[in-house]
């Protein structure tokens, strides 16, 4: 029988890709149903907002082509496109939030379960239990890191794996968002480049794969420009490109998964946590380390 995936142990770059793409297929059914479950509301209010911006903006070329503004003139136009832009970001932002707390409370129960996948219900009330105080979080760190970027862009860089970090430990250790961010910055010490490492590829992955689904309307849209089709192909894959970006939403549990990884790695190395909880319950839990690889024994 397959190992399952253990997080409180340490691992190297390899093993944190490997086992996040593991931890995945083995808890693909259990994983991706609360996320459905949960995440549905929000995927489709951003794919609506966004399939409206999509059919504005290509009402607005077919008018211009044809030499006026019609009814996508003038400000009515601006103020509707600017509304359903702002209602575009606020849900795409609150999809990709929902999706991490949703993939972090189900990591966090699988560990208190013993390895064992939680339900629905329990993943439910989990989230129900920090998903305000956990979105004030991704707020802040948003703005945080889109501050950092402004500057230079690689102050952004440098506190991307930090933040990051963060959002694991409001949910894992229930901690305030300054001792965890505070703490985020000692635990990556000297694990910097490792940490963002492991994250890049994960984050290049998801994004290629997303990229690829999307491929079909992205030519739609491309041959409506260059063979001066009408806008119905260029609307059509368009369209296509939305709904396949909002579902696409999430496969970014996959990187949510490798930053967990990441934390637990780093807290052994620097704390031995784990160690110190498998100690713990030897002769309390007769199934400790059944799952653990045998490097850990």
């Amino acid at each position: 029988m397959e190992q399952k995936v253990e997080f409180s142990r340490t691992r190297d770059f390899g093993e944190m890709i490997n086992d996040s793409i593991n931890f995945v297929r083995q808890n693909f059914k259990a994983l991706f149903t609360p996320l459905l479950y949960i995440c549905l509301i929000f995927i489709l209010a951003a794919m609506a907002t966004g399939i409206l911006i999509q059919v504005k903006t290509i009402g607005l070329l077919g008018a211009e082509r044809a030499g006026t503004l019609g009814a996508f003139g003038g400000t009515a136009f601006l103020t509707g496109f600017g509304i359903n832009y702002v209602l575009y970001l606020l849900f795409y932002f609150l999809s990709f939030t929902v999706v991490q707390l949703v993939t972090l409370c189900f990591i966090d129960l699988y560990k208190k379960n013993g390895n064992v996948a939680p339900t629905k219900e329990e993943v439910w009330n989990a989230c129900k239990t920090h998903f305000w105080r956990f979105t004030l979080a991704s707020l802040l760190l948003s703005i945080i890191v889109a501050i950092g970027t402004l500057f230079c862009i690689i102050p952004g860089i440098y506190l991307f794996p930090i933040a990051s970090l963060v959002y694991v430990m409001i949910i894992m250790d229930g901690a305030p968002f300054d001792q965890a961010f505070t703490r985020a910055f000692t635990l990556i010490k000297d694990n910097w480049w490792k940490t963002f490492g492991a994250l890049f590829i994960v984050w290049l992955i998801a994004y290629f794969s997303v990229g690829l689904v999307a491929l079909p309307g992205t030519l739609m849209t491309m041959s409506s420009l260059l063979l001066g089709e009408t806008s119905s192909l260029s609307l059509t894959g368009a369209i296509l490109n939305v709904v396949v970006q909002s579902f696409g939403m999430l496969v970014y549990s996959l990187p949510t998964i490798t930053t967990a990884l990441c934390y637990f790695n780093l807290r052994e190395e620097k704390e031995g946590t784990g160690l110190m909880e498998r100690i713990e319950n030897l002769g309390t839990n007769t199934d400790t380390g059944r799952d653990l690889p045998d490097e850990e024994y």
